[in-house]
C-alpha cells in the first residue's frame, strides 16, 4: 500500500525532471553559455577580481596626491600650488574629497576613482572591439584580460581621461564627427599632451582620406571636425602656450634643457634610447602584421592605417621643434608618446592574431598569453626580468611566427617552407585538441583567472622571491626595485613618522634624489629630487630652478649630458656625504636627512625601518 502511494509521486517527479530537461534543450543551454550576455558577465567577473586583487594597492599617483594635498591644505609649508592646465584632475579630486569629507590620501577615495575610471574604460574597450571585429568573442576576451592585467592600482589624470579618449576614438571610427570632436576637445582639459597626441593624427587622417577620395570625406568634414576641436579647446590651449612661454623665459635655459634630456625625442631615440626604440619597432610590427591578417580575413577599417601615419607626422614635428629648435612647448608636449594610439590598435590586433591561431588549431600562444598576462606562479620571472621586456619579446615571437606561417614570394617560400613544415609539427592539437572548445566558453576563462589569482596570493604571502634572490645572488639596491607596493610602503612609513614627529616651518628634508615619492607623501618641505625642475606646480618657480641648477652643477659637479649618457640619480645620491649635507645646512638650512640603512652618516638617529634611517642634522 505504501509503495502504491509513492508511484504517482515518482511519476510526477519524473515528469517534472523530464520537463526541465526539455526546457533546457529548448533554451539551448550550450549556446547560452557562449552568448553575449554570459560573455559580458564573465568580463564583469574579471573586472571585479582585478579590483579585489588590487584593492590593497589602489592609490592616487604620488605626484597627484602631492598637489591635491596642497590644494586642500594651503597652510602646509609645501610651497604654493600654482595653477596649471595639468592640474584639473587634482582639483576634481580635491573637490570630491571636500564634499565627502576625507583626506587626499584616503584609500576609499582612490578606490572609488579607480573603479569608475576602469569600469567606463572597459565599457568603451568592449564597444570598440565589437565594432571593429564584429562581435568576435575570443578576440574581445583576450583583449579584456590583457588590458586588465596590465593595469596597476594607480589612478591619475591619464586613467581618468582614458574613457574620454576611447569615446573620441569610437565615434571617430563610426564617423560621428560632432561627438568625436567634442570628446577630443574635452581631453585638453585633463591632459594637453594626450589631447595633442590624438587630435593632430586624427585631423591628419581626414586630410589623407580627402586626398585619396575615400569614404566621401570632403573639406566640410575636415573643417568642421578640426575647427570644433580648436574652438572648444582654445581657452586651455591659449593658457598653456602663454604659460609655457613665461616659464621658458623666467626659469631659464636649464629647465628646458633638463626636461629635454630626461624625456624622449627622435634624436635621443636613435642615439641612446635603444630599448625604447626596439619596443616602438615591435609595436609597429604587431600593428602592420595584425592589420594585414585582419584585412585578409575580410576585416579592416580605412581610418586605422592613416592614423599610424598621423603619428609619424608628430614624430617629424618633434624632431624639428624639439631636437632642432629646442622649443620649450614642444619639449613639454613629449610628442613621441603619441605612439600610444598605435599601441592601442596594436593590442587589439595582437588579440585578434592570438584568436586566429586558436581557430587554426594552434593553442600554444593562447596558453602563453594566460601565463604572461594572468597572475600565476610563473610571474616569479618578473622578479628578475623587466615585465614589459618579456611581454614585448612575446609579441616578437608571435609576429615572426605569423609571418613565417604564410611565406610571401617564391624565393622566400622556398627558403622558409621546409622550416615551416618542420615547425608545423609543433601544433598542439593532438595533445590539447579539446582546448578550443574548452576555452571558447568565457566562464572557463573567469575560472582560470580565479585559480591563478589564488596562486598569486599564496605566492606573495610566502618569502619565495626573497629566498630565490638570496640563492641566485640577484640583489638590487633601490627601494623602487623591490616592487611598487613594498617600495611605496617603506616611503609611506618614513613619511608618516616625519609628518607626525617632525614639525616646524623651518624643516627641510634631504631625501634620496631618485625617490620623489618622499616629496609627495611628506608634509614638510623637501630639498631637491629628480622631479624638481619639471613643469607644473611649485616646481616651475624660478627660485626652485636656480637653486636646483646651482646644487646640480656646482655642489654635485654633474651635467645634464652626463646624467643622460653615463649616470643616474641613484649614482648622484650615492656620492652625497656628510660634509656636503653640512654645507647644505649652512647654505639652505636643511634640518633632516633620510638615508639608506646600510649607508650611515654619523648624525643622531630619530627613526629607522628595514630600509631607511631618519637623521637630524647636527
Amino acid at each position: 500500500m505504501k509503495n502504491e502511494n509513492q508511484i504517482p509521486v515518482i511519476r510526477y517527479g519524473q515528469r517534472r525532471i523530464s520537463s526541465l530537461f526539455h526546457f533546457l534543450r529548448e533554451l539551448n543551454f550550450k549556446n547560452y553559455v557562449e552568448s553575449t550576455s554570459m560573455l559580458y558577465f564573465s568580463i564583469a567577473i574579471m573586472f571585479v577580481l582585478v579590483f579585489i586583487g588590487n584593492f590593497g594597492n589602489i592609490n592616487i599617483e604620488s605626484m597627484d596626491l602631492h598637489f591635491v594635498r596642497g590644494i586642500l591644505h594651503p597652510e602646509h609649508p609645501l610651497g604654493e600650488v600654482v595653477y596649471n592646465p595639468h592640474l584639473h584632475y587634482n582639483y576634481i579630486v580635491a573637490f570630491i574629497a571636500k564634499i565627502v569629507g576625507c583626506e587626499a590620501d584616503s584609500p576609499g577615495l582612490a578606490r572609488i576613482f579607480w573603479f569608475f575610471e576602469q569600469a567606463f574604460t572597459l565599457i568603451m574597450l568592449v564597444k570598440i572591439s565589437n565594432f571593429l571585429f564584429k562581435g568576435d568573442k575570443l578576440t574581445l576576451v583576450l583583449m579584456v584580460f590583457m588590458y586588465l592585467m596590465l593595469k596597476s592600482g594607480e589612478t591619475d589624470q591619464k586613467t581618468m581621461l582614458r574613457p574620454l579618449h576611447f569615446l573620441a576614438i569610437y565615434y571617430f571610427l563610426k564617423e560621428k564627427w560632432m561627438l568625436a570632436a567634442i570628446f577630443s576637445a574635452s581631453i585638453f582639459y585633463l591632459h594637453i599632451g594626450v589631447a595633442i597626441w590624438w587630435s593632430v593624427p586624427s585631423c591628419f587622417v581626414l586630410c589623407i582620406m580627402y586626398l585619396l577620395k575615400r569614404k566621401r570625406i570632403g573639406l566640410k568634414e575636415i573643417v568642421f571636425y578640426s575647427c570644433t576641436i580648436i574652438f572648444l579647446s582654445s581657452p586651455i590651449l591659449y593658457f598653456y602656450i602663454a604659460e609655457t612661454a613665461v616659464q621658458d623665459t623666467t626659469s631659464g635655459d636649464f629647465a628646458v634643457r633638463y626636461f629635454y634630456w630626461v624625456n624622449n625625442s627622435v634624436l635621443l631615440l636613435f642615439t641612446s634610447e635603444h630599448a625604447k626604440l626596439v619596443r616602438s619597432l615591435i609595436t609597429v610590427a604587431v600593428f602592420a602584421v595584425g592589420y594585414n591578417r585582419w584585412k585578409q580575413s575580410g576585416g579592416g577599417n580605412d581610418y586605422i592605417v592613416p592614423l599610424a601615419f598621423g603619428v609619424l607626422v608628430l614624430y617629424v614635428l618633434d624632431f624639428v621643434l624639439a631636437d632642432l629648435m629646442h622649443n620649450g612647448t614642444a619639449i613639454r608636449l613629449q610628442l613621441l608618446r603619441s605612439i600610444l594610439n598605435v599601441q592601442f590598435f596594436a593590442s587589439l590586433l595582437f588579440a585578434f592574431l592570438i584568436a586566429r591561431q586558436v581557430r587554426n588549431g594552434n593553442y600554444i600562444f593562447f596558453i602563453l598569453s594566460l601565463i604572461l598576462f594572468i597572475p600565476n606562479p610563473f610571474w616569479l620571472i618578473y622578479s628578475f626580468l623587466d615585465r614589459f621586456s618579456v611581454i614585448y619579446g612575446f609579441y616578437s615571437i608571435v609576429v615572426v611566427y605569423v609571418i613565417l606561417e604564410q611565406p610571401i614570394g617564391i624565393v622566400t617560400g622556398k627558403i622558409i617552407e621546409p622550416f615551416y613544415d618542420k615547425m608545423s609539427t609543433l601544433q598542439f592539437t593532438k595533445y590539447v585538441g579539446g582546448l578550443n572548445r574548452f576555452f571558447r566558453q568565457p566562464v572557463v576563462l573567469a575560472g582560470f583567472i580565479i585559480i591563478f589569482m589564488a596562486f598569486q596570493q599564496v605566492l606573495d604571502s610566502l618569502p619565495i622571491k626573497s629566498y630565490v634572490k638570496s640563492i641566485t645572488g640577484v640583489q638590487r639596491h633601490t627601494v623602487l626595485h623591490q616592487g611598487m607596493s613594498k617600495g611605496e610602503s617603506l616611503c609611506k612609513d618614513i613619511a608618516a613618522f616625519t609628518n607626525k614627529k617632525i614639525s616646524g616651518d623651518d624643516v627641510i628634508l634631504v631625501v634620496p634624489f631618485h625617490e620623489p615619492d618622499f616629496e609627495y607623501y611628506s608634509h614638510q618641505r623637501i630639498f631637491i629630487t629628480s622631479s624638481t625642475p619639471y613643469p607644473g606646480g611649485k616646481f616651475s618657480k624660478p627660485t626652485f630652478i636656480s637653486n636646483f641648477q646651482h646644487i646640480f652643477e656646482d655642489d654635485l659637479e654633474y651635467s645634464i649630458e652626463k646624467l643622460r649618457t653615463s649616470g643616474s640619480w641613484e649614482d648622484i645620491w650615492q656620492s652625497v656625504d656628510k660634509e656636503l649635507i653640512l654645507k647644505w645646512k649652512m647654505d639652505y638650512g636643511v634640518t633632516h636627512v633620510i638615508r639608506e640603512k646600510d649607508k650611515p652618516l654619523g648624525f643622531p638617529k630619530l627613526y629607522q625601518n628595514s630600509f631607511y634611517t631618519v637623521y637630524e642634522i647636527k
